[in-house]
């Protein structure tokens, strides 16, 4: 019985956790289209992007009311998929990693090529004035040998995120591997010989047949 009342209070929290997001993204794109939109209607802009602001701070919050930890249970138990990419290390199971936090950032640095929306001045000087370093997972085909050169002078690690972000877990296991080996020639050259090879997979899919590829390469 209380496997039953568990399960159904997993299946409510991530009904309503999943009609909150929607109903949030929809505020939020609303607010994008009309800050788009022709320049004659102002009012109604800063109107929507209040409402598209509230929204962001409304998810946000709620989110973190309902605890990272439950969520991520829920998923696991909505998405099966995810269940070696999303978890958390428990202080029970973990007594050594109480109190810590490891700080990691995906994707970057910039795609398409628009180097002069790149936020990474504005993130490294964050992190300095709070003497902060970061594990950033970097596709290679969004990043250059000048950005890689000053986050490793920064004192922050460097990890393998393939060359795009976008799912492999349908790639044969050679093209896997070649396009990891791409990714890791691009970051090594900037990397301490004494560095972790660490890595996330995109779109937290990772099957087990790159599991066997992650675990030759180290």
């Amino acid at each position: 019985m209380v496997f039953r009342c568990s399960c159904r209070l997993r299946r409510r929290a991530a009904c309503l956790t999943a009609v909150f997001v929607w109903a949030t993204t929809q505020i939020l794109l609303v607010g994008h289209v009309v800050e788009t939109s022709p320049p004659w209607r102002p009012r109604k802009t800063r109107a929507v992007l209040s409402w598209g602001q509230y929204g962001l701070w409304a998810m946000w919050s709620t989110l973190t009311s309902l605890g990272p930890r439950n969520i991520i249970t829920v998923l696991q138990g909505m998405l099966p998929q995810l269940a070696n990419t999303t978890f958390y290390f428990s202080a029970a199971d973990f007594p050594a990693v109480e109190g810590l936090v490891a700080l990691t950032i995906d994707d970057g640095i910039c795609r398409g090529g628009n180097w002069s929306a790149s936020l990474l001045p504005e993130v490294l000087e964050l992190l300095a004035g709070s003497s902060a370093k970061a594990t950033f997972f970097l596709s290679s085909h969004y990043v250059r040998p000048k950005d890689l050169r000053r986050l490793a002078s920064h004192g922050h690690e460097l990890a393998n995120h393939m060359p795009e972000d976008r799912e492999y877990a349908s790639w044969p296991v050679e093209e896997f591997r070649e396009a990891l080996d791409e990714t890791d020639a691009v970051l090594r050259p900037f990397m301490r010989a004494d560095a972790r090879h660490w890595f996330r997979a995109p779109q937290a899919r990772l099957t087990s047949d790159m599991a066997v590829v992650l675990q030759a390469s180290n």
